[in-house]
């Protein structure tokens, strides 16, 4: 019965359309990510080994288990790295238990939980962001996933899950690779291929920050709200 509804990725507009929402008075309009506080470095370290970063709750569903075994897969065939891993949750102790069975704990870092400007600062300190997203038992996944917004405004080209809304946020090949679902070999695959090639790694980063600036600035996302709001005045 509303006049306007609003959804931050396709992803969630179709499950709106399947709850009967009127398709044209759905729009479209992502969280927007300020990229004015979220800027890469002045100068970006080429890190030795490559660290790769990951930021959510340790909660099953957020999938940082596929996260470790594709670094793992990684290791065992001699490409080094770091994996940072930040946040805090229920899954902690399995996680740091998963490092030791696979004999990566010297390269595995869970940092718990951090505040936004340190987080920040991992951003920028990393070369790598790894979104490990997938799913739960009831189906729930993430709907954009403004955290890889966040990676590439910092000049990061991310790595994830083809799940939920989080296809929306990349351009494949461009800002990032995306792979199946729970597919950690996949995972592994597309990070040694930015492992492997630093110069792909560097031009997919400037090409994130101009993604997001381009579709996901407070700036660009406002000037949407506003039309939308014009609009709606003018019925």
């Amino acid at each position: 019965s509303g006049d306007l509804f609003t959804a931050n990725t396709q992803y969630l507009g179709r499950q709106l359309e399947e709850l009967k929402c009127p398709e044209e008075r759905l729009e479209i309009i992502p969280m927007p990510i300020d990229t004015d506080y979220f800027r890469p470095p002045e100068t970006r370290n080429n890190n030795k080994p490559v660290i790769i970063l990951s930021v959510g709750r340790l909660v099953k569903w957020k999938g940082h288990e596929y996260g470790i075994r594709a670094a793992h897969e990684l290791l065992k065939n001699n490409i080094e790295l770091e994996y940072h891993i930040i946040g805090d949750g229920e899954e902690r102790a399995s996680l740091s238990g998963l490092a030791h069975e696979l004999g990566i704990q010297d390269k595995v870092f869970l940092h718990g939980a951090k505040t936004q400007s340190e987080i920040l600062s991992f951003l920028k300190s990393s070369d790598i962001f790894l979104m490990t997203s997938t799913y739960d038992a009831t189906g729930r996944r993430e709907t954009q996933g403004i955290v890889t917004g966040e990676a590439q405004a910092c000049g990061l080209p991310v790595v994830a899950f083809r799940s939920g809304g989080v296809p929306y946020t990349i351009v494949e090949e461009e800002t990032g690779f995306l792979s199946a679902e729970n597919d950690y070999k996949g995972l592994a695959n597309s990070l040694r291929v930015l492992i492997l090639d630093e110069e792909k790694r560097s031009e997919a980063g400037v090409n994130a920050r101009r993604f997001v600036e381009e579709n996901f600035s407070l700036k660009v996302i406002s000037e949407r709200w506003k039309e939308q709001y014009s609009m709606l005045l003018e019925r």
